[in-house]
C-alpha cells in the first residue's frame, strides 16, 4: 500500500529545459507592465532563447508572440502618451495594460502546460 503512493508522486510532470529556459521571459514581460525597461528586457532575452533552442518549435511560438505583445504594449504606451493631453491617453494606457496583462498569464499558462499560444500571431 506504501509503496503504490510513492510511485503516484514521482509520476508528476517534470519541468522540460525549455519551459524552464523561457520562464523568465514571462516574468520580465510581467514586470514589463510597470516598468518599460522589463518589455526590452523580455525581448531581449527572448531572443536570445530562440537563438540558442533554434529547433524548437515551441520557443519559436512562444517567441513570436512575447515579441508581438512587446511591439504592441510599445505602441499602446507612445499613443497613450500622445494622447494623454486630451485625457483619452489614459483610457487608452488602462485598456493595453489590461491586455498586455492578459497575454502575459495566458502565455505562462500555456508555456507551463507545455502547449504553444492559441493564437502566436495575433
Amino acid at each position: 500500500m506504501q509503496q503504490s503512493s510513492l510511485s503516484n508522486t514521482n509520476n508528476a510532470k517534470e519541468k522540460s529545459p525549455e519551459q524552464s529556459s523561457f520562464a523568465p521571459v514571462y516574468l520580465l514581460l510581467g514586470l514589463g507592465l510597470f516598468s518599460g525597461i522589463g518589455l526590452i528586457a523580455a525581448w531581449i532575452y527572448c531572443l536570445v532563447i530562440k537563438h540558442q533552442y533554434g529547433e524548437s518549435e515551441l520557443i519559436a511560438m512562444h517567441t513570436k508572440f512575447v515579441v508581438r505583445s512587446v511591439w504592441v504594449s510599445l505602441l499602446g504606451f507612445c499613443l497613450g502618451l500622445l494622447l494623454g493631453i486630451v485625457f483619452i491617453g489614459y483610457f487608452i494606457f488602462v485598456g493595453f495594460w489590461l491586455w498586455c496583462a492578459y497575454r502575459t498569464v495566458r502565455g505562462a499558462v500555456r508555456l507551463y502546460r507545455l502547449q504553444p499560444p492559441l493564437q502566436p500571431n495575433a
